[in-house]
């Protein structure tokens, strides 16, 4: 936001037009929250920079709309301050912060709050007298108070959507010409309530050096492969599955279903013959490569790794990992499969286990085909760059942006508002966080999803977006039929083909 801002002044944009526009949009959201304002008694929480600036702006708004409107300044204000004083000239009332009684009356009377203290610009703990302020706020405002925040709550960082024990969650936040990922991340998400993104006033084009998107249905949408009327199984392409092992033959099996669910032609399953039957009876629709045993009847990791490169040809799509296991043969496949000298003609994603054995390898970035897919969970993340599970939750857009370009791979960081990084350091974020998705398997069906979504003429990048944004909706779509709990991985699978029915018609 900064360098747009920056940007639009070099370009004739007044900055303190946008300062204007921003207060005048706070005031407008703020009373379509509560209705009718004549009367109201509210408290604006105004801090030192440009965020309380907007506030003093809505403050004076509010006024005029007919609000008895209080203003808190915690920090230090610009001298002079046109802003306090035009909010001063317009009704508003300074109350004594210093004096707890005067601060604590107002408090209690008040039933709008308005948050503008630190916004995007500062992302630090709350501490000291701001902390005394915030706390008095949270234990003594009414409960039916409403509380509207100026482009994130206070105590959110704008750039990871961290929280700080102390933030005001808002009913309400109010995002100056573009969402921050700390209106889109979890738990930052939920802090900031209902999200209302408003124009400021900044020109077109002022964006252009951004490369973080929100991922959205119109953008899916156009890409989508076309289903034309006078297709065949030929037409969608066919994935092959490397997984399944004696105790995880469900992932493959719901990778396979994923896959054809979401529209490709033909979908094999290459594992030993044990598991391919398992699979075949749980998915009939699904083919069978029955990889080549040892005498001890584990699969020759070997011999099974040539038998599916010679098959390859036909496919257009390779998925690797769902429930493979970690065993010598398995690894023995992998390593010789996807980190040899061979070149290996179609796209791979690299799930699951997949990634689990790619972590044992050294420097294992130099040796992968390009043009893969990787989706691993935090745990798996963790394990691939050896930093904790909670530095990466911690700070999730920078570090799959990080090692996307590290690895010069497609990453899809996955979880609540799961990330795609791109090597070109393009980034694309979900605003979807449901519980639904935390169950065994839900990421085997994303894997298969994704894989589905190439085999049918995607290149990965639209394919990881698209299978992304299709997974997430499929799991709010569960969650709102059935709860936050017991949504099954298997449930997802019949909403795929609507969702994605859904987003082509709209």
């Amino acid at each position: 936001m900064r360098q747009i801002e920056t940007l639009s002044s070099e370009n004739g944009v007044d900055s303190h037009a946008l300062m204007d526009n921003a207060g005048y949009e706070l005031a407008k959201a703020a009373i379509s929250s509560v209705g009718v304002v004549t009367g109201l008694k509210c408290l604006a929480l105004i801090g030192p920079g440009n965020n309380g600036s907007d506030g003093l702006v809505a403050a004076a708004h509010l006024v005029k709309a007919g609000a008895k409107v209080y203003a808190a300044i915690l920090g230090s204000r610009p001298v002079p301050d046109t802003r306090l004083l035009n909010a001063l000239n317009a009704g508003v009332i300074v109350v004594k912060v210093e004096r707890s009684p005067d601060l604590l009356e107002v408090v209690r009377n008040t039933y709008l709050i308005i948050d503008a203290i630190l916004g995007t610009g500062v992302n630090r703990r709350i501490e000291g007298s701001l902390a005394e302020y915030l706390k008095l706020v949270t234990d003594f405002a009414p409960p039916e108070r409403k509380i509207i925040a100026a482009d994130v709550p206070s105590g959110v960082d704008a750039d990871s959507g961290q929280v700080d024990p102390l933030t005001l969650f808002a009913d309400r936040t109010v995002a100056f010409g573009y969402p921050k990922i700390g209106n889109i991340h979890y738990p930052g998400s939920v802090a900031c309530g209902e999200l209302t993104i408003v124009d400021m006033g900044i020109p077109a084009g002022q964006d252009c050096a951004i490369k973080t998107y929100l991922l959205d249905s119109d953008s899916v949408g156009s890409m989508l492969p076309i289903r034309r009327l006078d297709s065949n199984k030929g037409t969608f392409g066919k994935v092959m599955i490397v997984g399944g092992s004696e105790n995880f033959v469900g992932a493959a099996a719901l990778a396979a279903s994923s896959s054809l669910k979401s529209g490709v032609g033909l979908a094999t399953v290459a594992a030993s013959p044990d598991v391919t039957s398992a699979i075949v009876n749980i998915i009939p629709e699904a083919t069978s490569l029955n990889l080549p045993l040892k005498k001890s009847g584990e699969i020759d990791g070997w011999c099974s790794a040539r038998e599916i490169y010679q098959q390859l040809a036909g496919y257009s799509a390779l998925l690797i990992g769902c429930g493979m296991g970690m065993s010598n043969e398995a690894r023995l496949l992998f390593s010789n499969l996807l980190l040899s000298p061979i070149d290996i003609p179609v796209p791979t994603v690299i799930d699951a286990d997949g990634l689990n054995m790619l972590s044992t390898h050294y420097r294992w970035w130099d040796r992968l085909p390009k043009d893969c897919v990787l989706t691993p969970h935090p745990g798996e993340m963790s394990r691939m760059t050896r930093i904790s599970v909670e530095k990466i939750q911690n700070n999730r857009l920078e570090i799959a942006k990080e090692f996307s370009v590290k690895w010069d791979q497609i990453l899809v960081l996955k979880g609540a508002n799961t990330v795609v990084a791109l090597p070109n350091g393009e980034s694309w974020v979900s605003d979807i966080a449901t519980p639904s998705l935390s169950s065994a398997g839900t990421g085997d069906v994303l894997a298969g999803l994704i894989s589905g979504l190439i085999a049918q003429g995607l290149d990965t990048k639209d394919a990881a977006i698209s299978g992304v944004y299709i997974h997430g909706v499929a799991g709010e779509i569960m969650g709102k039929k059935i709860g936050d709990s017991g949504t099954l991985a298997s449930d997802l699978l019949s909403e795929i083909p609507l969702v994605m029915s859904e987003i082509r018609n709209s």
